[in-house]
């Protein structure tokens, strides 16, 4: 079978590697892997094509390094896919920029930053009546002084977690489960001490591990159809930033049960806590 596209995909971590195994098994096709480090489970392995550029999910960068292979392949279709969402908002800017034998399955980038900003993703669950758990939205120089309509724990997260992890210190986190509001007072001034500026969304916490998340992955053709849908039943969510290769093992040990210490198309998921009885998820 000649093969007529060749896979693009930005990000060098397990979930790029998996994408590539994929278009491996099914087509024979060898991937095109973009990474900023040399260091990466893509490094080395014979189905992949690994290029290490720096900068690597800036706007400028993505639209050199997609043209780049676009101009060495001319005459097949180039497809190109984010494996991280620090490459989504990259590759959807650029969207009126690619060669002509590009195809980047995205929406465009102010219904992508409407979908991924968690402040207009609650104000879209509240327009179409979707159930999630009770929130505030902060907003930088907002202080103590206010209030929180439910007792803890309580969970503080970025509305803008691309902005967010471009703005490191030394406790930070991806979303925070805190069990007191000093704490919530703490971790959101540790936060725009480090320079983040966007909104934070403070939720109630529903309890539950891993195992209580469902997955839906969706795949909708360009008119917007779904053309294909699956659940899946979550056994390990990611891991921190700065902590995988400490407690990886460690938890796949775990989950195994081992011993030891608007109109949208292309590919979205949608992730799902189940609620345990008597827990109050807002109603809306």
């Amino acid at each position: 079978m000649a093969i007529e596209f060749v896979p693009v995909l930005l990000g060098s971590d397990i979930n790029a590697y998996s994408m590539a195994r994929a278009f491996h098994e099914a087509y024979g096709v060898k991937t095109i892997v973009y990474g900023m480090f040399p260091a990466s489970v893509c490094a080395g392995s014979r189905i992949i094509d690994y290029r290490v550029r720096e900068h690597n999910d800036r706007v400028d960068k993505v639209l050199e390094n997609v043209t780049e292979v676009a101009r060495e392949f001319p005459d097949r279709k180039i497809l190109v896919l984010g494996c991280g969402d620090n490459y989504l908002n990259a590759i959807s800017a650029n969207l009126p920029n690619y060669p002509e034998n590009v195809i980047a399955p995205y929406v465009s980038l102010d219904m992508l930053e409407t979908l991924i900003h968690k402040e207009k993703f609650y104000e879209l669950c509240d327009r179409y009546g979707i159930d999630h758990p009770a929130t505030v939205v902060y907003h930088k120089g907002m202080g103590h002084a206010f209030e929180l309509p439910f007792d803890g724990p309580f969970v503080v997260k970025p509305a803008e977690s691309d902005t967010y992890w471009k703005h490191p210190f030394p406790t930070q986190k991806k979303a925070y489960i805190l069990q007191t509001r000093e704490e919530v007072d703490t971790v959101i001034d540790q936060i725009y001490g480090a320079g983040y500026e966007d909104a934070l969304i403070l939720q109630d916490f529903i309890p539950g591990d891993d195992s209580f998340m469902r997955v839906v992955t969706n795949y909708s053709g360009a008119d917007g159809k779904v053309r294909l849908m699956c659940v899946g039943h979550v056994l390990l969510e990611e891991l921190p930033r700065g902590d995988h290769h400490r407690t990886r093992a460690g938890a796949v040990r775990k989950a195994a049960g081992l011993p030891g210490g608007h109109r949208l198309c292309g590919l979205f998921q949608l992730r799902h806590q189940v609620r345990p009885a008597g827990r109050q998820v807002q109603g809306l």
